[in-house]
């Protein structure tokens, strides 16, 4: 607003130290905070700090150590123990040469049981044709059974041709009648007339074929059946003299392969459990071996294996959160946002006061003398003449108003001014 210049930006780079600064100390606080002695019935647990040198940054750091304390009978437990498991490292130390002469012999396969292989299942010769009886008997008694469909063939070419042997002549009178019929009427053989009623004689004559040559195929059909049905009773009846006597002779046939049967798996059973015991020998015989030559070593580790003195707990307690360092880059720039933003609304305002100005005086001139008005104060300074803007009521009214005092104007903008009647004035559209 006015010649007032915008306010200057701060130094962010100092604001950043300043930052990193507080958040160094915030955390040594933290650090300091966390690092608590703690004591308990079994010991106790202590800080202790050195001041040194940061080799990665060339800054004085503090080395942190950790110590912790057995209570004297845990102490003595732990070196009781210690010494214990020494005693029992030695022995477990002494025992390495049995382990050496254990695993430097080699294992001697030739005295385990030798595997044996699962027996071979027997071949169970079947008891053939004790009635010497040829199943290709049934297929050839079943072969007629084919006449049937010939036998319908024939009845349905007999029936078609004893119904077209009277539909031929019908149909032939019919067709002579219709011709003299359309004669009659004049309808000639080339007109569409003419085609169209042939046409639907024929129609009419390929249905009653048509219904002949079904009622042909159905009669054909029923005559096969029945000749079918003659042909199947007389192929089954063969059918089941030749199942009686196949039945028979496969009863006398299974009788004898069964009894093979149950014999041979029996032997092979035998067999079987033989050979299963033999295996199962030769692995436990591999088992004891195996636990021979790991049994020194075995025992080293049930020596090694013995309870050690535990760490002692310590109870937890509420660490100290990290606190947020001071943030100075943030306070800056937020105390310099707020200087702009007060900045622009000063100038905003006061280009519009001018402005309300301006619009109320247009091109003429106003009286703007110090001495017509009442109540001035000053709210802003104007942005080119560098002159106060002042708020007033002229002498008398009650409206207030914004504008300038010409005496300010006169004295850089002389110009601007002029006297009427001993009153100064000034150009609003000028200013």
């Amino acid at each position: 607003m006015g010649k007032k210049s915008a306010p200057p930006a701060p130094d962010y780079t100092a604001a950043a130290q300043q930052t990193a600064a507080s958040s160094a100390a915030v955390t040594n606080q933290q650090t300091w905070a966390n690092r608590a002695n703690q004591i308990t019935p079994w010991g106790q647990q202590t800080w202790s700090s050195t001041p040194t040198i940061d080799p990665a940054t060339g800054q004085r750091v503090a080395q942190w150590t950790q110590t912790t304390t057995l209570n004297p009978e845990q102490q003595k437990a732990l070196d009781s123990q210690q010494a214990i498991t020494q005693q029992r490292s030695d022995i477990a130390q002494n025992l390495m040469g049995r382990v050496q002469n254990e695993y430097g012999t080699p294992m001697n396969w030739g005295n385990l049981a030798s595997f044996q292989n699962a027996p071979t299942a027997g071949n169970a010769q079947s008891v053939t044709n004790p009635y010497g009886f040829n199943p290709d008997s049934i297929n050839t008694s079943l072969s007629n059974l084919q006449t049937g469909a010939q036998n319908s063939q024939t009845a349905g070419n007999a029936a078609y041709a004893q119904a077209t042997s009277r539909l031929d002549p019908q149909w032939q009178h019919q067709q002579q009648d219709l011709e003299t019929k359309l004669a009659n009427q004049g309808i000639s053989q080339n007109s569409d007339a003419y085609t169209r009623a042939m046409q639907d004689f024929q129609n009419e004559k390929n249905d009653a074929y048509n219904q002949a040559n079904y009622s042909a195929i159905q009669a054909g059909v029923n005559q096969g059946q029945t000749q079918f049905g003659e042909d199947l009773s007389k192929a089954q009846q063969q059918t089941a003299n030749v199942a009686q006597q196949t039945q028979l002779g496969l009863a006398q046939q299974q009788q004898g392969y069964a009894q093979q049967l149950g014999a041979q798996g029996q032997n092979y059973n035998q067999q079987m459990q033989s050979a299963t015991f033999q295996n199962q020998l030769r692995n436990q015989q591999l088992t004891d071996a195996m636990q021979q030559r790991g049994f020194s070593l075995n025992e080293i580790q049930a020596l090694l294996n013995g309870q050690q003195v535990g760490m002692p707990s310590f109870s937890g307690y509420n660490t100290a959160n990290a606190s947020q360092a001071t943030d100075y880059s943030g306070a800056a720039s937020n105390q310099y946002q707020a200087s702009m933003d007060a900045f622009n609304a000063q100038q905003a305002g006061t280009n519009q006061l001018m402005s309300a100005a301006g619009s109320l005086g247009g091109a003429a001139m106003m009286f703007s003398d110090r001495r017509v008005k009442t109540d001035v104060r000053r709210i802003g300074t104007h942005a080119r003449l560098g002159v106060g803007v002042y708020s007033y009521r002229y002498i008398g009214e009650r409206g207030r108003r914004v504008g300038v005092m010409a005496q300010e104007v006169r004295r850089v903008a002389p110009q601007l001014v002029d006297n009427m009647r001993g009153v100064l004035r000034v150009n609003y559209a000028g200013i």
